[in-house]
């Protein structure tokens, strides 16, 4: 008998690492609506400044989270290809 090929159930995901309340959380790009800044804020006792996200979901929740540039250039090129697919 020959054994089925499995496969996974969210085979077409694609994941980018959020991190959220200091947890490295993969998330599928596909149940993400958008992100936008939302404010930039001043790290304590320093100069360093970073901006704040405003991650929105498919499903209507979002999260508040500090990304570093290079995750947000991956979601806007992976959110650009998809509304180029439509």
């Amino acid at each position: 008998m020959k054994k089925k090929e499995e496969k996974a159930i969210n085979e077409g995901a694609e994941y980018i690492i959020l991190n959220k309340d200091g947890h490295k959380i993969y998330v599928d790009m596909y149940d993400i609506d958008d992100i936008l800044p939302l404010q930039e804020v001043i790290f304590q006792g320093t100069n360093k400044k970073t901006m704040v996200y405003t991650v929105m979901f498919k499903d209507k929740s979002f999260w508040q989270i500090i990304m570093n540039d290079e995750d947000l250039k991956i979601f806007k090129n992976f959110k650009k290809n998809l509304d180029k697919e439509k």
